[in-house]
Order: C-alpha cells, then sequence, then structure tokens
C-alpha cells in the first residue's frame, strides 16, 4: 500500500456515512421547499422566474419541479448523454467518489458530524 491508499476498512466506512440534509452538497432543496414552490406557483402570484430567485435556484430546476412531462424530458435526455458518454462518466466518477470522501471526511474532523460506529452519524 502506497503513502496515498487508505485501508479498505477506512474507505467502506467513509463510503457507508450518509451526509444530513443540511451538508448535502448537491441539495439546495428540502423535499418540503419542492412543495413550497409547487404550491406557491399554484397561487398564481408567482412565475417561474421569481421562484427560482426566492429559492436561489435555476429557472430550469423551478420548471422541472413543477412541470412532470419536462422532468421526463430532462431523464430522457440524460439517459442518451450517459449512454454515448459512459466511459467518461465512468472516470470523473472515481474522481468525484474521492473528493466526496475527503468532504465527509472533512464535516467529521470539522466537528459537524460525529462518527458512530459502522459508519453510522450522529448530528
Amino acid at each position: 500500500m502506497n503513502r496515498n491508499q487508505k485501508p479498505l476498512a477506512y474507505v467502506r466506512i467513509i463510503d457507508k456515512i450518509k451526509v444530513p440534509e443540511q451538508y448535502h452538497r448537491g441539495k439546495k432543496l428540502l423535499q418540503n421547499d419542492r412543495q413550497e414552490i409547487r404550491e406557491l406557483y399554484r397561487s398564481g402570484l408567482y412565475t417561474y422566474r421569481r421562484l427560482a430567485d426566492l429559492f436561489g435556484v435555476s429557472f430550469a430546476t423551478v420548471q422541472i419541479i413543477i412541470d412532470e412531462s419536462r422532468r421526463i424530458k430532462n431523464l430522457e435526455i440524460a439517459k442518451k448523454y450517459r449512454d454515448n458518454h459512459a466511459d467518461k462518466i465512468k472516470e470523473n466518477r472515481k474522481g468525484k467518489a474521492m473528493e466526496l470522501r475527503r468532504y465527509k471526511k472533512g464535516l467529521i474532523l470539522t466537528g459537524k458530524i460525529e462518527l458512530l460506529d459502522e459508519g453510522k452519524i450522529c448530528e
């Protein structure tokens, strides 16, 4: 094992950690935010653009939340992209996994989450 490799047990524990929603970098909206966006739009007082600004997300994100057919269309486009770029995606995935492990370790080291037995966390 070279100096940059981590023991397999360490990697497995870090991989099992589920990052709490408030620390999840990929999620800007919680489930109740999505519901609130739908309700505000139905009220007729808010446009897609205004909701996007209000919640700090893109216009397209609001479109996808409100319009189910748009979400399905985007999923189809994403599937075509994945099918055509599988090798590139596989390479990126490895780097993203390493980046996520570093992020989780940072959360533990800064005391934002505590690591309990077998990768379970205590907020």
